[in-house]
């Protein structure tokens, strides 16, 4: 069976650092984009439900929530933003 999405994903590959809550953190890759989140690739994997600060590179920082986590990637929605200061 194909799954089909509701929404065009659109590559993007940029780095990331994911920031837990505890205040440790992780290296990812964003792999793709939709209006529904973002796909990011890494060697740790979240558990679905964790809500982590994403800091991607040229995009800014998002409050996200994981949706589903993989062997090596996860997606995750955005659940708020924080403002870089060149946005003041």
């Amino acid at each position: 069976m194909i799954e089909r999405r509701a929404t065009t994903r659109h590559p993007v590959v940029v780095p990331a650092l994911c920031l837990r809550r505890d205040g440790s953190e992780f290296h990812a890759v964003t792999v793709d984009i939709s209006s529904e989140g973002l796909r990011l690739r890494s060697a740790t994997l979240p558990l679905v439900d964790e809500r982590l600060t994403c800091n991607i590179r040229d995009i800014g920082a998002a409050q996200v929530s994981v949706v589903w986590a993989g062997s090596c990637d996860f997606a995750v929605r955005v659940i708020g933003t924080t403002p870089s200061a060149t946005c003041r």
